[in-house]
């Protein structure tokens, strides 16, 4: 904020990426979302642009609100990104169902969803202990350790990252 109000910088827009994080679930993994409301005080000549790729109506709806949005041009474009493969499959015994996968799709990285912070845990837990170099990423971990996984991973030091739905990497 102090480089914001600096007598040297103009602020004509501000951006806020995966504004889903406003809305529901999203303030418990990223609790600096509800301050950003506050911006529209402090710079109300300036522009707001909400980005997300995850936005359902309510969470649009949400989205506007929270930011104090006086009517926006919402822009949705299609989910579907010809670089994702998504495949749903009945679950027979997951833990076999995702290391037949994993065997499949040797070398590779990706990112496995689960959809509570426990299952992160005892699925990357699993991992490890069946060798594979996986780390898990969800709002319970301090955002040093989050930070740190990420890094690792974009970087490629470690090829699974096991995260909940709220992931937003």
């Amino acid at each position: 904020r102090n480089l914001l109000h600096d007598e040297n910088v103009t602020v004509s827009c501000i951006t806020v990426d995966e504004a889903h994080c406003i809305s529901e679930w999203g303030h418990d993994f990223r609790p600096d979302y509800l301050e950003l409301s506050s911006l529209k005080d402090e710079f109300p000549k300036a522009a707001f642009l909400a980005l997300t790729a995850t936005a359902t109506k309510t969470v649009q709806a949400d989205i506007i609100k929270q930011l104090r949005l006086e009517m926006p041009a919402v822009m949705v474009s299609s989910f579907n990104r010809e670089n994702i493969f998504l495949e749903v499959q009945k679950k027979t015994n997951g833990y076999h169902q995702v290391k037949e996968f994993l065997e499949a799709h040797e070398n590779e990285s990706g990112i496995i969803y689960c959809f509570s912070r426990k299952q992160v845990d005892v699925l990357t837990d699993k991992l490890l202990d069946d060798g594979y170099n996986a780390l898990n990423y969800h709002a319970g971990l301090d955002e040093k350790q989050r930070t740190s996984h990420q890094r690792l991973f974009i970087q490629d030091k470690a090829q699974i990252m096991v995260a909940t739905v709220a992931f937003g990497m």
